[in-house]
């Protein structure tokens, strides 16, 4: 992974703000329009695709923990 450095101007969008990334952490990273994205933050912001497949696996795995085995 590279080391990158921009700075970006915070808009307005609807009643949140948003920050565009650049495009090369996208690119890097795979990020396309649509994605979900794991976003962790306190000083600094980590930004993490989610692979929705894993996701719906791990989400399938808590239900049936939940339910006691029960499907």
């Amino acid at each position: 992974m590279s080391y990158g450095r921009t700075i970006r101007k915070a808009k307005r969008w609807g009643n949140s703000t948003a920050v565009i990334l650049p495009p090369e952490y996208l690119k890097e990273h795979r990020i396309k329009e649509g994605d979900m994205l794991e976003i962790t933050y306190d000083d600094f912001i980590h930004i993490k695709p989610l692979n929705m497949t894993e996701l719906e696996t791990r989400l399938e795995a808590a239900k049936e923990i939940l339910n006691g085995g029960e499907q």
